[in-house]
């Protein structure tokens, strides 16, 4: 399954199912890899899987920012303790 080797190489990466296939198994297979949605086909409410998708995409450009920021901050404080004083 594509979410599993997903959930493996990156355990924050949210996984949305779409399928067709209304069989338990594949719910219960979504559920046991801790899947953040799941839509069984056809979709009816479209606004709101709209919005689950928007919101998943605002999330991660989020963490993607703060991570970024987290990184440069980090590189200062690096630099701050690499510097030497003499008197």
């Amino acid at each position: 399954m594509v979410g599993q080797r997903r959930r493996k190489e990156n355990k924050e990466i949210p996984i949305v199912i779409v399928t067709a296939f209304s069989d338990f198994n594949h719910a219960y297979e979504a559920i046991k890899l801790n899947v953040d949605y799941f839509f069984l086909k056809p979709i009816s409410d479209i606004e709101n899987y709209l919005n689950i998708l928007d919101k998943i995409a605002r999330h991660y450009l989020l963490k993607k920012e703060h991570d970024k920021k987290e990184k440069i901050i980090k590189t200062i404080l690096d630099s701050l303790y690499d510097v030497s004083f003499y008197v």
